[in-house]
């Protein structure tokens, strides 16, 4: 898809006739932001029924294969080693380490 289709087709509102998940496959499939961002990711969480974070969205594919129900959720862990190490920080809060 080019630019201009991807303006065109936010401006369509094509995700309003569509089911959820055919939303989030069809707009993770494609690397140009075809919808409004905020309601990708809302649609996206909302189908995986979990928060997604920002840096998620830098894989599609390890989205893609969850919403297909081929990879369980990511675990803390998993989410905290797609940051870059020099980026990462650890808050203290009552005495527990809170990513």
């Amino acid at each position: 898809m080019d630019k201009e289709t991807a303006i065109a087709l936010a401006k369509s509102g094509w995700w309003e006739r569509k089911y959820p998940e055919v939303v989030a496959l069809a707009q993770l499939e494609e690397p140009l932001l075809c919808m409004p961002w905020e309601i990708f990711q809302k649609t996206v969480e909302d189908v995986l029924k979990r928060p997604v974070y920002t840096h998620e969205f830098a894989t599609p594919e390890l989205l893609i294969k969850e919403l297909r129900g081929q990879r369980l959720p990511p675990t803390i862990e998993e989410l905290l080693e797609q940051l870059p190490k020099d980026k990462t920080i650890i808050v203290a809060i009552s005495g527990e380490e809170v990513a």
